[in-house]
């Protein structure tokens, strides 16, 4: 198969980004009661290879929340969630420990190649406040790209993680590394090369980043719009 060629060039919104996914006004169905555990958006399930928003609404700022997930194998995982807005990020982490990230409601869990599919239950417990959802990871075949590191600043030489998802099984996908040059204009910096992806059309990429401080964008042609507002950017400095 002939890769297609990375842009030297493209351009693509740069600001603004995603509403927040835990504000229930914002959904396209009322939230059922408080205190709520679930998805963003009120959404039934979420790709792997992709942040998954899971949102505790209702609950107190004055104690962590304790939370247990029951995987689709119907094992158990118990969390206790910190209050800070703390991001964890490791790769080869277990399931919620350090593969998330806790920002006010919304816990940002990065559903790893590695991870379950299926059916999850959880149950959020804070002293006598307790409430349980269900959510599905499933597969996608609508291609992605995310950066990471795109919440908090990398020092130069640092490395940039990407996770793709999407894309057809066992799938090369060129990247391209842009720097953004204000507006919506993003110039290609390098052309990182080609990664494989799973059987399920996942992966994970570490690109390394000896890189001036600024913004810059991590992008594939196999995608016709770059998501360069919040997906695939990230900073330097």
């Amino acid at each position: 198969m002939v890769l297609p060629p990375v842009a030297d060039q493209f351009t693509a919104f740069a600001g603004g980004g995603d509403p927040p996914p835990c504000e229930p006004e914002i959904w396209q169905q009322p939230i059922p009661s408080l205190p709520y555990v679930g998805l963003g958006f009120g959404a039934s399930s979420t790709a792997a290879g992709q942040f998954a928003s899971l949102c505790f609404i209702g609950f107190e700022d004055s104690e962590p929340l304790e939370a247990t997930f029951t995987l689709p194998d119907r094992s158990t995982v118990v969390s206790v969630l910190p209050l800070d807005s703390n991001f964890l990020w490791n790769q080869e982490a277990d399931l919620f420990t350090d593969s998330f990230g806790r920002w006010g409601e919304t816990l940002w869990w990065l559903v790893l190649p590695t991870h379950q599919r299926g059916d999850y239950g959880v149950e959020v417990t804070q002293s006598d406040t307790r409430a349980t959802g269900s959510f599905a990871v499933v597969n996608t075949d609508d291609p992605w790209l995310e950066s990471v590191t795109k919440f908090d600043p990398i020092a130069p030489g640092g490395t940039v993680t990407v996770v793709l998802s999407g894309f057809e099984p066992d799938q090369l996908v060129p990247i391209g590394l842009y720097t953004h040059n204000g507006g919506e204009e993003f110039e290609l910096h390098s052309d990182v090369g080609a990664f494989p992806v799973d059987a399920s059309g996942v992966g994970v990429v570490r690109v390394p980043a000896d890189l001036p401080s600024g913004r810059y964008c991590v992008a594939t042609p196999l995608i016709e719009v770059p998501e360069c507002s919040v997906a695939g950017v990230f900073y330097v400095g």
